[in-house]
């Protein structure tokens, strides 16, 4: 992170921390005056040390004195190593970080919901597995990551996990997220297209961005049909089916609605489709 220096500091123990800056490699005959966030500081020189109390870190700029223009700064920012994390909030899940794929090309997606009473920002952020660099870049309401693995085989077995690593600060304190994956772990594919062939006959498609041939990625699907106006997570509904094929016969005269979700049947921890549903 250029021109960011990070504090980390045990604030049970030691809540002040002293912090050496320096202006430029090349400006020792130069007469160099401070400011912190736009207040100007009695330490003069190109080396200074400033005191860093709790959590108030800052942005340290300095400028040449005589002629007053700027040479350099640097971002002071705090990270408590012993913190419960105020920064993000989680998930339904517990996660502060949610990664989801819709197929396993190497193409996956990680959100997170800052904390509504603080104002959140992305300072860096990186994805690797042992086999390289995974590419992300950031959203642009910065609340996510859309990360590619070059090096990911659909077809082969994964040995190696994802690590995915972001740091982000409210004000001056910095704090650290982490997730470690498996891209399988996290494969979900996305709803199913359904369409009615006749009265109480239906039948549905592999999602279009999921992995072919579908004979060697092959999905199995449960099929439910509920009371006309209730949701397809409604509980008792007239039937309710495991299958691996794409098609389907509902024996039911009353007025219905007809779901399909969506996993892949091979990976234990496999995540499930969106309910598809035709009333």
């Amino acid at each position: 992170m250029p021109n960011v220096l990070v504090v980390k500091t045990d604030l049970t123990k030691t809540p002040i921390s002293h912090v050496s800056l320096r202006c430029g490699a090349q400006l020792n005959g130069t007469e160099v005056h401070w400011e912190k966030n736009g207040v100007a500081l009695s330490q003069m020189g190109n080396h200074i040390t400033v005191t860093v109390v709790e959590m108030h870190g800052g942005n340290f700029t300095c400028y040449d004195h005589t002629t007053g223009s700027y040479l350099s700064h640097t971002l002071v920012l705090v990270q408590p190593l012993k913190y419960r994390p105020m920064i993000l909030v989680t998930s339904h899940h517990s996660e502060h970080i949610e990664c989801v794929s819709k197929n396993y090309s190497g193409e996956f997606h990680c959100s997170w919901k800052w904390n509504p009473i603080r104002n959140g920002m992305v300072v860096s952020f990186s994805a690797m597995r042992s086999s390289g660099e995974i590419n992300c870049s950031l959203d642009s309401d910065g609340s996510g990551l859309t990360c590619m693995d070059p090096n990911q085989c659909p077809y082969a077995e994964e040995k190696n996990r994802i690590d995915l690593t972001l740091f982000v600060r409210n004000k001056y304190r910095l704090e650290e997220y982490s997730r470690r994956f498996y891209l399988h772990e996290i494969v979900k594919p996305e709803k199913v297209n359904i369409s009615r062939v006749k009265e109480g006959e239906f039948e549905w498609h592999y999602p279009d961005t999921w992995n072919r041939p579908c004979s060697y990625f092959s999905l199995v699907f449960e099929v439910k049909v509920v009371p006309l106006g209730k949701s397809c997570g409604h509980e008792g509904g007239n039937a309710e089916v495991m299958t691996d094929q794409t098609s389907f016969k509902v024996d039911d005269n009353s007025a219905y609605t007809f779901c399909v979700r969506a996993k892949d049947p091979l990976t234990s921890s496999a995540i499930w489709s969106d309910w598809s549903h035709y009333e």
